[in-house]
């Protein structure tokens, strides 16, 4: 696998992650 592609998923793992903690975190609160 090629560094920019393994560069490239991590980001969008990275992205995910922290939209699903956002998502979480706002019905938490509601």
């Amino acid at each position: 696998m090629r560094y920019e592609i393994a560069w490239a998923v991590s980001k969008i793992i990275c992205v995910l992650i922290l939209f699903a903690i956002t998502m979480y975190a706002g019905y938490s609160i509601r």
